[in-house]
């Protein structure tokens, strides 16, 4: 039999004991939807950052390949005229050696221009000075085998040339004699560090990387560390068996020192490269935790509050969620809608265009040089100048149009129901709004201007399919930033581009 506690304290003792579960368990009840919120949100979160680096990187591969595919068209046209001289059908080496050695100064991008015969001797060539001058057969080639086995245009692979010892790839043209019969062939030896140099002009971050990679797995290019990469046999590594199989995609890869990438590729259509754009996982990864950080900053006292008033007086928690969903949906910044709102809103305007049959546009603005502007004057600066432009393209869009920060120093704005000339017209007013923008740089109140240019896309005007406005207008800015910066160009302009997308 228990001996009788006169005090109360064992029972007591015990109240409170029961009380404190009571409690623990009904704070795990109410943590629990909490937690699996939270882990929804890690998800959700890291999946759109995966495709929106996804969809960036495949954006800014498709620019890149259809800049080496100029290259290359204007190498072809290059080459046939020289095949129709008078000189170069009769075979008169020495003219033609002279003249290719007169030429080849103004074609710097090409390490050589040669003369083959038949037999794979190199009969004229215009070299540089460095270059060795004795007679060289080319017959062990892929490009000299290429080219004897084909009627027109031949690409060989990467090599090291014969002549200069430097990195090229030879683009090759027939050539007939008088009587129409074959009697050699006349190639460009492209330098690659002119597609070397495409990739280090992309102002991108730290953790974007972009590569050029032949279809037999060799690196041709690359805008990071390329002295480690370039020549070397990437085709595990850089899963070029499934670019062969897929052409153009997305996917995943683990580089050899374990680095993480996800990535956009897409192939070169005039020759057997791809472009392959990737962005580290771990910075996204950074990007997920700096997303959860605001999300739940602003989520977990209004979380803390709603449950106060669920247990004292009974107030709403989705009306608070609902609340801090849209702030999630703003930059921070600038004010401006973000990218995450920006794919839904582009998504139900799409919908809307097709269903009515009205037009729909795009523009995509970037500053020009804002890299150096930071540099010069600091992020501080910079995140007012951000914040000017910011405003002064939200004064100078009409009430229907929507303005997003797209990332870095890119804005994008959606026009419903605008065809060409109201996109121009509008994209005209925010170039002129930004160009007039006084940033104060230092204490003396000192100003400095910026500027910005403009790349403008309509549906149905410049395509078919309004989920092609994004590219189409960023093809645009990419014609207006090497056409000159400070304009507005529209997609038109660049529609022999959009042809090998």
């Amino acid at each position: 039999m228990p001996t009788p506690d006169p005090t109360g304290t064992l029972d007591g003792r015990q109240r409170a004991s029961s009380l404190r579960a009571r409690l623990i368990v009904l704070l795990a009840i109410m943590l629990l939807p909490f937690v699996l919120f939270s882990a929804y949100k890690a998800w959700t979160i890291t999946t759109q950052l995966e495709q929106d680096a996804q969809r960036q990187g495949l954006l800014r591969a498709q620019s890149v390949s259809a800049t080496i595919d100029d290259y290359f068209l204007s190498t072809t046209e290059f080459l046939t005229a020289i095949a129709a001289n008078h000189d170069v059908r009769a075979a008169d080496y020495e003219a033609v050696d002279r003249w290719f050695q007169e030429m080849l100064g103004n074609y710097p991008h090409y390490m050589n221009i040669i003369y083959v015969d038949n037999s794979g001797d190199i009969r004229a060539a215009g070299r540089h000075p460095e270059d060795s001058t004795e007679i060289v057969n080319v017959a062990d080639t892929v490009y000299f085998q290429r080219s004897m086995a084909s009627d027109g245009v031949a690409i060989g692979d990467f090599m090291y040339g014969k002549i200069s010892g430097n990195p090229v790839v030879h683009v090759c043209y027939p050539v007939y004699g008088r009587s129409n019969e074959r009697i050699g062939f006349v190639a460009a030896a492209m330098h690659l560090t002119r597609v070397q140099d495409r990739l280090m002009q992309e102002v991108v971050p730290e953790h974007t990387t972009i590569s050029v990679i032949g279809s037999d797995g060799i690196m041709i290019a690359r805008n990071r560390d390329p002295e480690s990469w370039v020549g070397t046999d990437v085709t595990e590594s850089m899963r070029v068996a499934n670019m062969r199989e897929q052409r153009e995609g997305a996917d995943r890869l683990t580089l050899p020192d374990g680095t993480k990438k996800t990535c956009g590729f897409t192939p070169v259509s005039s020759i057997p490269w791809f472009v392959r754009v990737g962005v580290d996982r771990g910075h996204i990864a950074t990007e997920v935790s700096k997303e959860l950080g605001i999300h739940f900053g602003v989520f977990v006292p209004l979380f803390v509050v709603a449950i106060a008033g669920w247990l004292w007086i009974g107030r709403d928690l989705d009306r608070l969620h609902k609340r801090t969903e849209q702030l999630s949906l703003t930059d921070p910044l600038t004010g401006a809608w973000n990218f995450r709102k920006l794919e839904g809103d582009l998504r139900l305007e799409t919908m809307r265009a097709r269903r009515m049959g009205s037009h729909l546009s795009f523009a995509m603005v970037d500053l020009d040089d804002f890299k150096h502007f930071n540099d010069v004057h600091g992020h501080q600066v910079g995140d007012a100048a951000l914040q000017a432009v910011s405003n002064a393209i939200a004064a100078s869009v009409r009430e229907t149009d929507s303005v997003y920060r797209y990332g870095g120093e890119e804005f994008c704005i959606l026009l419903p129901a605008a065809d060409s000339a109201a996109v121009q017209e509008v994209a005209g007013r925010v170039r002129q709004a930004i160009e007039r923008i006084g940033v104060v740089v230092d204490a003396h109140g000192r100003t400095e201007h910026v500027t910005a240019s403009v790349g403008v896309a309509t549906f149905p005007t410049d395509t078919q399919q309004p989920e092609d406005l994004m590219r189409c207008a960023d093809l645009a800015l990419y014609r207006a930033k090497a056409s000159g910066k400070n304009r507005v160009v529209p997609c038109a302009a660049v529609a022999a581009a959009l042809e090998h997308p």
